[in-house]
């Protein structure tokens, strides 16, 4: 079984691979998935529940999206990253206000 951790920190796939980025997921104003992204493995072990788990996050990001406007603080935040087996964003102070 490959290290997906190794694979999506590889310097020869990914230009600078510990800094979050989300607009290498983005050409020309589209989501692409690069084929060296592999969150949920590859082949014939890859994860079964993979297309339910993207339905599910996409339902609840567009139900999110459609009842709040979501904002930074005017003061600008420092963004911080935990690093382990994902990286994962630290957004400690995001505005949620209520669409009417």
């Amino acid at each position: 079984m490959p290290s997906i951790w190794s694979v999506h920190h590889d310097p020869r796939h990914w230009e600078e691979p510990f800094v979050f980025k989300p607009g290498r997921f983005l050409r020309d104003g589209r989501a692409v998935r690069p084929p060296t992204f592999v969150p949920f493995s590859y082949g014939k072990r890859n994860c079964p529940g993979e297309d339910m788990a993207i339905a599910i996050v996409f339902t609840y990001f567009a139900t999110l999206m459609q009842r709040y406007t979501v904002s930074l603080p005017e003061a600008s935040p420092d963004v911080r990253q935990l690093h382990g087996v994902a990286n994962i964003v630290l957004l400690e102070n995001v505005c949620f206000k209520k669409r009417l």
